[in-house]
């Protein structure tokens, strides 16, 4: 998957993420087009969407965050991994 979006707000949830934002739809239809044309680019940003996922938000990313945070809360209590 390559995720062509309009743009997209600079919050945590987005931030770094190789989603490719464009001003309008035409250009996001160019840029799908052009992307069809070019396999070799089309696997790259397919490799980096999914290993941003998996970094970020996947759900063993997002639990690994979770108790990151929970043992900042509480260094003393450790979290059973």
């Amino acid at each position: 998957c390559v995720v062509i979006s309009e743009k997209l707000p600079d919050n945590a949830l987005y931030r770094g993420s190789p989603v490719l934002q464009v001003t309008s739809w035409r250009e996001g239809i160019a840029l799908a087009r052009e992307l069809l044309r070019d396999e070799t680019r089309l696997a790259e940003l397919q490799r980096q969407m999914l290993a941003w996922w998996a970094d970020r938000w996947s759900p063993e990313a997002v639990a690994r965050d979770m108790q990151e945070k929970l043992e900042r809360l509480t260094p003393s209590v450790a979290v059973a991994s």
